[in-house]
């Protein structure tokens, strides 16, 4: 019953991360083995594979709502059918690129943010959120160009009006994530390696792979 999460990674010992894989088991709070029932607790492993009892860290919704141009990666973003009141709905820009033929300028997010609600290829996005008032419509930065959700990748792609586009251009801010500063290049991450990144609900975190 205090189990809170489950996943697999690396084993850590007094805080400290070592080499071998582990089941991760989270509780929200951890107790001396001598306290813990019989059957609740965790067997030294399971099927072979080491396991590991962790207390899950604390967390907080920072809700970053501010509308910021010209536009960057790291920073809120949803589509137009969702409800402005909807936080869970919102998500994060997580950087800025230009397709193949380099003439149009794209926001990377993933597809279960952008599509959410009734969206669909073509569907209005908005920076920090979609708002009509009087006939007129406030914050829209393009259109939903291409989404994928399957068993490999979670994105999408909104292509950027181009006043939006050209206003990034015009600041060299196609590689800029708020609170991390200027991209520099890709990598493919490796477990074991510290990673940061930018969300809008968090700010800026650190982990390991």
């Amino acid at each position: 019953p205090v189990i809170t999460n489950i996943g697999v990674g690396a084993k850590e010992i007094g805080g400290e991360i070592t080499g071998e894989f582990a089941y991760r088991v989270y509780v929200g709070s951890k107790l001396p083995a001598s306290d813990v029932p019989a059957d609740w607790r965790i067997p030294d492993r399971i099927a072979g594979i080491a396991t590991v009892v962790l207390v899950a860290p604390p967390t907080a919704m920072l809700m970053d709502d501010r509308k910021l141009r010209p536009l960057r990666g790291g920073i809120k973003l949803r589509n137009e059918y969702v409800d402005q009141g909807d936080i869970f709905l919102s998500g994060t820009i997580g950087c800025l690129a230009k397709n193949i033929n380099g003439l149009e300028v794209l926001a990377l997010t993933c597809e279960h943010v952008i599509m959410a609600g009734q969206a669909q290829i073509g569907t209005t996005a908005a920076q920090p959120q979609y708002k009509t008032c009087c006939c007129f419509t406030y914050n829209v930065i393009g259109t939903v160009f291409k989404a994928m959700k399957n068993g490999q990748v979670d994105c999408a792609v909104v292509k950027l009006d181009e006043d939006v586009a050209n206003e990034i251009q015009s600041a060299d801010g196609l590689n800029v994530v708020e609170g991390l500063g200027t991209l520099t290049g890709a990598a493919q991450a490796v477990c074991f390696e510290t990673v940061t990144k930018r969300g809008y609900a968090t700010e800026v975190t650190t982990g390991t792979v």
